[in-house]
């Protein structure tokens, strides 16, 4: 099968060093689920060829999408994360990530938009609370091993460490393609981007030759559904290393306990 084809039947991206924390206890799935999407129909491709000039139309009618965002005092996303235990992450230096984790991160927001406060917290399956960092008042605090380090105030990336500007993509490696399509039955921008290894890396006691990473933003409304990293192992097989499902609201109240939490 072609590699255009497979794209059918995989997930979606986010960086894999971009960690984050979370605290609404929902329960993942042991697998990723299943993703429905329609037959692809690539409008734009780049090729890091600065002689090339693609068209931007459907990339621009994203980016028009998220300028409308209206965002208020709070906001709170929650992101439902599958790690492939072939990576052996860990957090904390110590504590292996289990393969099924959810994340629930509530934001502050100043008038300019920039995060002041924030509580960042990761559960398992089995509701417990495995980490949480909490930054109020120039302080951020890990409430597990303590840890305190300076916070200073920073711009939130709804886009969770995607790349979507066209200036950036245009000097990305690799292949970057943008279609249109369908995750279970919803209208999505799918974003795509491959890169070829110079040397054949390591994954496990696996070696891959490629990377892939695809990303769906609702048509609707420019919000990030789901994101999934994998890589093309040289015997041609795709192997998903991490899949993460978001839910956002822009426009949230935080909980007392939430509250009580930024005001220590």
């Amino acid at each position: 099968m072609e590699r255009k084809n497979k794209l059918v039947y995989v997930y979606v991206i986010i960086s894999l060093t971009v960690f984050l924390l979370s605290g609404s206890i929902v329960k993942a799935q042991d697998v990723p689920p299943s993703t429905s999407t329609t037959e692809p129909v690539f409008t734009l491709e780049w090729l890091n060829n600065p002689a090339q000039i693609p068209s931007l139309e459907m990339l621009e009618e994203l980016l028009k999408i998220q300028v409308q965002w209206q965002i208020g005092e709070w906001a709170h996303i929650t992101i439902k994360e599958y790690h492939n235990p072939i990576q052996n992450l860990t957090y904390d230096f110590a504590n292996t990530v289990p393969e099924n984790v959810t994340t629930e991160i509530w934001y502050n927001l100043d008038q300019n938009g920039k995060v002041i406060k924030t509580v960042n917290q990761m559960w398992s399956e089995e509701s417990l609370l495995l980490r949480e960092q909490i930054a109020s008042t120039g302080k951020s605090l890990n409430t597990f091993t303590h840890e305190q380090a300076t916070f200073v105030p920073f711009e939130p990336d709804y886009n969770m460490g995607i790349n979507i500007d066209p200036n950036r993509l245009l000097d990305l490696p690799g292949t970057n393609q943008i279609e249109s399509g369908e995750l279970d039955g919803v209208p999505v921008f799918i974003l795509t981007s491959e890169t070829s290894f110079e040397g054949n890396v390591s994954i496990g006691d696996q070696y891959a030759k490629a990377g892939t990473t695809l990303a769906y933003f609702d048509k609707t409304n420019g919000l990030l559904l789901r994101s999934t990293s994998l890589v093309t192992l040289v015997d041609g097989n795709d192997l998903i290393l991490a899949d993460y499902l978001y839910e956002f609201n822009l426009n949230a109240t935080p909980s007392l306990e939430v509250l009580q939490k930024v005001s220590l």
